[in-house]
């Protein structure tokens, strides 16, 4: 009897969109947990994927913590769990240490460590992590000033769409010389993500 009602429960739940909490197992099970506000659920997940070396499920662990969702706010636990993310690749993670260390939350401002990880996510792809790369660049904060470079980035970023990077892509533009332009423009079109 218990197993039909269960399995009842389960089938309304399915055909109506209705939340029923379930012993999250996967990081998809744990992420639709955070998505339905049951952050006990979503946390117990994370943790157990995060203690075996799920960089994803480390990212959001370290978010949860970061914003006190189903925990208590604790600045040093999501740094720790960000940093295991990003050492293993993480790109969010990788932005996320990156924009820190630019701002100082959390850690000593350091605009070399922000360029650093920022580069890591941005060779990756990650077009938020491309803009903030090239805004390091034209600006000469953690790397020389390089107006050239920070296009290259904004190219990149602007291609998938990233509003600001189109912004300041546009603008750079009218600033290089159109050999400055069009080696990064060259550059832009054979870059590969590592």
């Amino acid at each position: 009897m218990k197993s039909l009602i269960r399995s009842l429960l389960l089938a309304l739940a399915i055909t109506t969109g209705a939340w029923v909490p379930v012993q999250a197992q996967t990081f998809e099970q744990s992420d639709a947990a955070y998505e339905h506000k049951d952050y006990r659920t979503a946390f117990s997940g994370y943790k157990k994927l995060a203690e075996l070396g799920d960089a994803k499920a480390q990212f959001s662990l370290g978010w949860m913590y970061e914003k006190g969702r189903g925990v208590p706010k604790d600045e040093q636990q999501a740094l720790a769990w960000f940093r295991k993310a990003a050492e293993q690749g993480g790109d969010s993670a990788q932005f996320f240490l990156g924009y820190k260390h630019e701002y100082g939350l959390g850690v000593p401002m350091d605009n070399q460590q922000a360029v650093v990880w920022y580069r890591k996510a941005a060779e990756q792809g990650f077009a938020e992590a491309q803009h903030s790369l090239g805004s390091m660049y034209a600006m000469g904060n953690g790397v020389p000033e390089d107006k050239q470079a920070a296009y290259f980035w904004w190219l990149l970023a602007s291609a998938q769409g990233h509003q600001l990077a189109v912004e300041d892509r546009d603008i750079a533009e009218r600033r290089l010389s159109p050999a400055q332009r069009a080696a990064a423009q060259a550059a832009a079109r054979v870059w590969k993500p590592t």
